[in-house]
């Protein structure tokens, strides 16, 4: 399916699917089960304008074009809730493009594990053609600990990731590898995370030369949580080593909305 035009909208497809399910439970309280369900060769492209995008008081309590199409969906069929119970999906590509930046996720795959858990694996660039930055991330690994739910919108899920690289004109950094568990709720737009482990091996600093020779080793950790409505997010117990160079500990909090501001605690 594709809207109408090609700048603003979400256009996907689909080379394979296989689907065996039943509506179970009375009338107005049904939940969708997939005794099998298999995904294969898909594709999905969202462009600026598909996802609402906070601008003023209204656009922040209206829902959004991804939501609407979802409760639609659901209100077609009469169904609260959908429960997996085997389901596997392959050659997933996923691409984001808004102002001319981009996200490419490609290799995308996945699978409910024996404990009725998701687990998706896959490769993701970012690419920030104005500020001539580069994220390569050629293997991250995520994994639910809860169950999805479209009643509950609220998931617990680890993000790990090893090998990533970093290029832009100012700084340079070889190798990345991070792990983290997040909770993240749909309702209230929040995310939490705990047990944040960031590294950053390699790194070489534009604005210092002698990084070329010897360049940095950065360890980060924290807990703290991101605000997507109110657009801030708050580091606690953060925990900063540069190698040889720096170590500190204190809390961070920061806003990334139209007047970004940054404030750091030692």
């Amino acid at each position: 399916f594709q809207p109408a035009g090609e700048e603003n909208g979400l256009s996907a497809q689909i080379q394979g699917f296989v689907a065996d399910c039943a509506l179970n439970g009375a009338f107005g309280r049904k939940t969708l089960v997939f005794r099998t369900l298999k995904v294969n060769g898909f594709e999905c492209r969202v462009h600026k304008g598909a996802t609402a995008v906070s601008k003023g008081p209204r656009s922040e309590e209206g829902p959004s074009f991804l939501n609407s199409m979802v409760r639609s969906f659901v209100s077609f069929f009469l169904f609260k809730d959908f429960r997996l119970e085997a389901a596997e999906m392959g050659e997933g590509h996923v691409i984001a493009r808004w102002g001319g930046r981009s996200i490419e996720v490609s290799g995308l795959s996945g699978h409910l594990n024996v404990d009725h858990l998701m687990d998706f694996r896959g490769g993701i660039v970012v690419e920030l053609p104005t500020e001539n930055t580069t994220l390569s991330i050629p293997d991250f690994h995520i994994k639910t600990s809860s169950a999805i739910s479209l009643s509950d919108p609220r998931i617990d899920f680890t993000l790990a990731f090893s090998d990533g690289h970093l290029k832009n004109p100012e700084a340079k950094v070889n190798s990345i590898r991070a792990g983290v568990s997040m909770h993240y709720d749909h309702l209230k737009r929040k995310i939490a995370f705990e047990d944040l482990d960031l590294a950053l091996r390699g790194a070489r600093l534009k604005k210092m030369p002698q990084t070329e020779t010897a360049p940095l080793h950065i360890a980060l950790k924290a807990a703290g949580d991101i605000d997507l409505k109110k657009q801030r997010m708050n580091f606690n117990g953060l925990s900063l080593n540069v190698k040889k160079l720096l170590q500190l500990n204190g809390n961070l909090a920061a806003g990334f909305g139209h007047q970004p501001d940054f404030n750091i605690m030692i």
